[in-house]
């Protein structure tokens, strides 16, 4: 296992290993999709001034790697393809991608490459580096296996998200201040596709992304578009618990606050469920924060929480219970 902040230095002892050392030490990245795997490589190699050729094998016929056949002096030889490096002093990343997504013939035609550096009569420059990445092989995915002469031909690495990671990537980058703070204070955790209820939409890094690119082009904040978007990208859990973060006109309280002064912030919620209408989306926002960061509470806290609730049976069903099985689960482990 590693995170998406290792894989630089996974690509920097590859680049090692097959530009200076000629070995076929070749990293496949297999993770979840979107938490970053191929633009951590592209940014690794901007990083260096490399030049990057994003083969999408899944696209691909293996006759394309090698190129049509033509007839020269009466022999027939093969047209290379304009995409395959040619310039020897150019530094090239090549990411192989979604190689369990094509069929086996295609998967057959870089098993030379992968051992010589060689496609047909073709020879990879020693400039470039060869990484893969791929999606995992099970149900959430509909790939194709690879055998073990593939898979032997790689060095196998499996990529989580990490939420240090991806914070310090969209800081850097500087994303949308609404996004990062959102993240920053809990109100939403990754999940795995196998980790997610039925009523829950799976959210990458991806998803982030394409949201921050509407905040890039000057989109309002209380447009419907807006809305409409991050809830087709979030769900409708996650989604509005960000549109009233975005545009709150109460206080969403997050789980920081339940621990720095639990009897407060819960008297803050029984306001809330007093109050009308009833603010479900930011007591939904409020419950996922904790549910999300359980780990952090400690059993004194808890305590303090429901003495505060008392025997408020509504509080306890709406907004009470779903955390408490979520801590008794935590402290099973």
């Amino acid at each position: 296992m590693t995170t998406t902040k290792n894989i630089f230095g996974i690509l920097d002892l590859a680049y090692t290993a097959q530009t200076k050392n000629h070995s076929n030490f070749i990293p496949l990245l297999i993770g979840h999709s979107g938490i970053g795997k191929t633009s951590i490589c592209k940014q690794w190699a901007k990083g260096r001034n490399m030049k990057v050729l994003d083969l999408r094998l899944s696209l691909m016929e293996g006759p394309e790697l090698v190129g049509l056949p033509v007839t020269v002096e009466g022999r027939t030889t093969f047209a290379l393809p304009d995409f395959w490096p040619t310039d020897l002093n150019q530094e090239v990343l090549i990411i192989l991608e979604e190689i369990n997504r094509c069929p086996a013939l295609t998967m057959n035609s870089i098993l030379q490459l992968l051992t010589e550096r060689q496609i047909h009569t073709y020879h990879l420059p020693d400039t470039c580096t060869i990484v893969a990445t791929i999606n995992p092989e099970n149900s959430d995915y509909k790939v194709n296996p690879m055998d073990i002469a593939i898979k032997n031909r790689f060095c196998s690495y499996s990529v989580n998200y990490n939420k240090n990671d991806f914070l310090a990537y969209i800081k850097a980058f500087k994303w949308d201040s609404h996004i990062i703070s959102f993240i920053e204070e809990g109100h939403w955790v990754y999940k795995t596709p196998d980790e997610l209820s039925e009523t829950e939409t799976y959210i990458s890094s991806r998803s982030w992304e394409m949201i921050d690119a509407l905040f890039i082009v000057g989109v309002s904040l209380s447009s419907k578009i807006l809305k409409d978007t991050i809830l087709e990208l979030l769900g409708p859990i996650v989604g509005n618990s960000f549109i009233t973060y975005l545009c709150p006109t109460v206080e969403v309280l997050n789980y920081k606050d339940f621990i720095s002064k639990p009897e407060i912030s819960t008297q803050k919620i029984i306001t809330l469920f007093e109050s009308s209408p009833l603010r479900f989306d930011v007591i939904e926002a409020t419950k996922q924060s904790i549910i999300n960061n359980i780990g952090k509470l400690n059993k004194d806290t808890m305590d303090r929480i429901d003495k505060t609730i008392g025997n408020k049976l509504d509080i306890r069903k709406l907004f009470w219970l779903d955390i408490l099985v979520k801590y008794t689960k935590e402290k099973e482990r």
